[in-house]
């Protein structure tokens, strides 16, 4: 169980963490910058539009990383609900002995916590996220 929470409590770290080495995004390119590659875009390919959008079918790093958080809070979510069903099985058949009960108690609460770090760092992610893009 303890190995358990330390995963969660790791994953939920470096999700929030992790985003501060990221490096540059397109968010961080000047506006001349933008328009410079923009014009040299739309000279090569013969577009006459003065913008460069992406192509319809591309990632984002963005979109990725959201995708990404999305899928691992999917994950934890899904260990934790089995993790609070161990521990109502433990609680349920521990026959009174207080160190049992106490170990029931304990991985229900640990799994508890480990959606709410979860929760909190894919809503610390996303709010990053939005602010980036």
């Amino acid at each position: 169980m303890k190995k358990i929470l330390s995963l969660s409590i790791i994953t939920a770290l470096l999700a929030v963490f992790g985003l501060a080495f990221a490096g540059p995004t397109t968010a961080t390119v000047s506006a001349a910058g933008k328009a410079d590659v923009c014009a040299g875009l739309d000279a090569a390919t013969g577009g006459t539009s003065g913008t460069c959008a992406a192509p319809a079918g591309s990632k984002t790093v963005e979109g990725t990383l959201a995708t990404l958080v999305k899928v691992l809070s999917w994950v934890v979510g899904i260990i934790s609900v089995i993790m609070v069903i161990v521990g109502g099985f433990q609680y349920v058949t521990s026959g009174g002995d207080s160190g049992k009960v106490t170990s029931a108690k304990n991985t229900i609460m640990y799994s508890l916590i480990g959606v709410v770090i979860v929760a909190l760092a894919q809503t610390i992610v996303f709010f990053v996220l939005n602010k980036v893009s």
